[in-house]
C-alpha cells in the first residue's frame, strides 16, 4: 500500500483512520471517459489529502498528478474551491 496507515476503518474499508484513500500501485482512479488514471506512485500527502503520480489510461504517454482529498466534508468543500480557482 502507498498509503500509511494502510488498514481500512471507514468508507467500506477504503479509507484509513486519517480519512485518506488506501491506494496501491495499479489502482484506477476515476470513472468518467477521458478521466481515468492508473496510480504509479505517491508523490506526497498532507493535511488535505494525497497526490499520486498517475498514467492517463487513454493516453499512456501522459503522466499526471492527481490530488485525492480526505473523505471529510470540510476537505471536499475546500477541494471545490480549488477546482473553481483552477477553472
Amino acid at each position: 500500500a502507498l498509503t500509511k496507515p494502510s488498514e481500512g476503518v471507514s468508507n467500506f474499508r477504503f479509507d484509513n483512520v486519517n480519512s485518506d484513500l488506501i491506494a496501491y500501485v495499479g489502482d484506477q482512479l476515476g470513472e468518467e471517459p477521458n478521466r481515468k488514471f492508473i496510480i504509479d506512485d505517491l508523490l506526497g500527502s498532507g493535511t488535505f489529502g494525497q497526490v499520486f503520480k498517475c498514467t492517463d489510461i487513454e493516453n499512456r504517454a501522459r503522466v499526471v498528478a492527481v490530488k485525492v482529498v480526505k473523505n471529510k466534508q470540510a476537505y471536499f468543500n475546500q477541494g471545490l474551491v480549488e477546482v473553481r480557482l483552477l477553472e
